[in-house]
């Protein structure tokens, strides 16, 4: 299996590509709010149907790389998110747990507080996988790759 366009702005199934640790796939990183009551009209994570406080290392994928080989595979992996040039100060990478979706197919729907969908490769991370990265999470937007981690090692922040 051979990974769409990652770097498409356009809406669709999402780029799919099989989780290799050494493999980095290009996305962009936008905030997202997991706590109960905020963005998304206070609806549970997908993964686990749960709020996370937003000092958790925790993020979203675009659907179709959640659903990497069929149903929600990618649910409470840790995924390694570098940030890429230009990152002003603080660490170039985080280890954050996939809790969630950003809905790159449908929108406009009220389980999901009416939002727009989300690009095909967008990674959608707390308030503290920005800070961690030394980034300020009002730019909206920041160019990353993320990867894979396959064993406990590769999870130290």
């Amino acid at each position: 299996m051979t990974a769409a366009s990652p770097a498409s702005t356009t809406r669709g199934s999402g780029a799919r590509r099989r989780c290799r640790s050494a493999r980095t796939t290009p996305a962009i990183l936008t905030l997202k709010v997991f706590d109960h009551g905020e963005d998304d009209g206070g609806v549970p994570t997908s993964c686990d149907m749960r709020f996370h406080r937003n000092t958790e290392l925790v993020v979203a994928l675009s659907s179709g790389w959640l659903r990497l080989g069929g149903g929600r595979r990618s649910c409470h992996r840790r995924i390694r998110v570098f940030a890429v040039a230009g990152a002003a100060s603080g660490r170039s990478s985080v280890v954050g747990r996939v809790v969630d979706d950003c809905d790159s197919v449908n929108g406009y729907r009220e389980e999901d507080g009416f939002a727009p969908p989300c690009r095909n490769n967008a990674v959608g991370g707390s308030p503290v996988v920005w800070e961690k990265l030394g980034l300020n999470a009002s730019v909206g937007e920041f160019e990353v790759v993320w990867s894979c981690l396959k064993n406990a090692k590769e999870t130290r922040n």
